[in-house]
């Protein structure tokens, strides 16, 4: 079972990335099916005052870059340009040369995971550099030109003292889950070959990894398949019937995965003693244990004496 599971792992391993996306696009279209309540429709607002302060900065650096390029056309140096327009000479070289950057840059830094220690500090009159410092000590993956960035777009009136710091720092929180996050490959993969895991036994609640991933399931036949496989592999060892093992053989054929067609060519070469195994409850596992303890002796007195002793201590020891 271990094997098989480790098979399936690293096929989730591989399709990773893409089965990101597809939960996603999930969250997406369930987010797009709810009614918008008042939180949310001033959000969207908020997002649209970013959006036209951000359009606004970028004429006025299109103005600029036209500025710049009369001038240059006028037959000014790159020193001059840089001087009456009060911008760095590398930065009027690269726009001279690769022209302006487009307004709709997109981040990959989730600033809304830190938003009430932001608006906490906000209160508190902190100034963006500090604000910075104090949360990157808690998580925060970013440059501080990138948050500052950010801050003076969706805080664009706010007034701070600039020799005002954070007075404590930040309390380490654990990472939030984000509404379409799914677990590392090790983790999604025992979601998926036991579907029981993730279920309080006192409450019957659910996690809410379980919940992305049972929505990932149902619209992924890829990994309804590794849940069906394991767990009708698992029946058939169990169910004492070595005929539905080849039925299974079969299933896993036309899954088609290089994995876990691999650990199928492993069972095959000794599948008689697998169908046994199904077959009968007789179990190695207390000739495994003598062995076990044989060898834990050996170790203890490795040395110290004879084969004679070691005998003795063999056979008059009844535990390891």
């Amino acid at each position: 079972m271990k094997n098989l599971g480790d098979a399936i792992q690293e096929e989730i391993r591989q399709e990773y990335i893409h089965l990101k996306k597809i939960s996603k696009s999930i969250y997406e279209r369930s987010e797009s099916r709810r009614p918008i309540d008042k939180a949310a429709k001033e959000t969207l607002y908020a997002k649209g005052n970013v959006k036209q302060a951000m359009s606004s900065v970028m004429v006025q650096k299109k103005e600029k870059l036209s500025q710049m390029i009369e001038m240059k056309k006028d037959g000014h140096s790159i020193s001059e340009i840089a001087r009456k327009t009060q911008t760095n000479r590398r930065t009027v070289k690269k726009h001279l040369e690769q022209g302006m950057p487009s307004a709709a840059r997109s981040t990959r830094v989730h600033y809304e995971i830190y938003m009430d220690e932001i608006k906490h500090m906000c209160s508190l009159e902190i100034n963006p550099t500090a604000m910075f410092r104090s949360l990157k000590s808690i998580g925060l993956n970013c440059c501080e030109r990138s948050f500052t960035r950010w801050f003076y777009l969706n805080f664009p009136h706010y007034e701070h003292k600039w020799n005002r710091t954070y007075p404590e720092p930040l309390k380490v929180n654990k990472p939030k889950i984000g509404p379409y996050s799914i677990p590392l490959p090790k983790t999604l993969s025992i979601y998926v070959t036991n579907p029981e895991y993730g279920v309080s036994e006192d409450t019957g609640e659910c996690s809410k990894e379980k919940e992305i991933v049972d929505k990932l399931v149902s619209e992924v036949p890829l990994l309804s398949s590794f849940r069906t496989l394991f767990v009708d592999f698992r029946n058939v060892l169990k169910g004492g019937c070595p005929d539905r093992l080849d039925i299974w053989f079969e299933y896993v054929r036309s899954i088609g995965r290089s994995r876990i067609d691999s650990f199928c060519k492993g069972l095959k070469k000794d599948i008689l003693a697998v169908k046994n195994a199904i077959s009968y409850n007789w179990t190695n596992g207390l000739v495994e244990g003598n062995v076990n303890r044989l060898k834990n002796k050996k170790r203890e007195m490795y040395g110290r004496c004879g084969f004679e002793l070691l005998r003795r201590k063999v056979c008059l020891s009844k535990t390891g």
